[in-house]
């Protein structure tokens, strides 16, 4: 066990260790990925409207967004938002935010926690 004395070393201990907790988040959230704008795009989506997925509330237009734009959404990987493309792309747009309840994978719970980001245009 450290002990510590009061004082700087307190400090610098404390600062380490929450450095090491956000190192470890981001290398669990983006696994191998580099500093891109990538990333950028999916850690901070709010700021993000000048995508065409995008609409000026940042809200995803589940219509016209990439992968990547619907894979910002809360509970929605790459896989989730491949889905919601492919069927897009068989089906049609959607013409109510509702229809993704359709796609493989969006139930009740999911698209509750996400109607809110998302629109139809």
């Amino acid at each position: 066990m450290i002990v510590f004395k009061k004082g700087k070393q307190v400090y610098i201990f404390v600062a380490i260790l929450i450095i090491t907790i956000a190192v470890a988040t981001v290398i669990e959230r983006f696994g191998d990925k580099t500093f891109t704008e990538e990333i950028m795009t999916e850690a901070i989506p709010k700021l993000n409207t000048g995508q065409s997925g995008i609409n000026d509330d940042g809200k995803i237009n589940i219509n016209t967004a990439t992968v990547n734009e619907l894979a910002m959404l809360y509970g929605i990987g790459e896989k989730t938002a491949q889905r919601i493309i492919d069927y897009r792309n068989a089906h049609g747009a959607f013409s109510q935010i509702e229809g993704i309840m359709l796609v493989p994978g969006i139930g009740e719970g999911l698209f509750e926690s996400i109607k809110n980001d998302i629109c139809v245009e």
